[in-house]
């Protein structure tokens, strides 16, 4: 069994709807992880942010 997950840019509402939760609830656990990224330095999570998120949080 191979599950392996493509891993793209992400932003902060996609990887909410992933984890069936809400925006607001995704960036308390990204801040609580200090994965959080202000809107200063860019919507998107770059794939390798995204794996960190991932490893983190868990495979959604």
């Amino acid at each position: 069994m191979n599950d392996k997950i493509k891993i793209t840019a992400e932003n902060i509402s996609s990887l909410a709807a992933k984890y069936s939760v809400s925006n607001k609830t995704m960036k308390s656990w990204l801040v609580r992880a200090n994965l959080y990224k202000p809107k200063s330095e860019g919507y998107l999570y770059t794939p390798k942010e995204v794996k960190k998120i991932y490893d983190h949080l868990g495979n959604p």
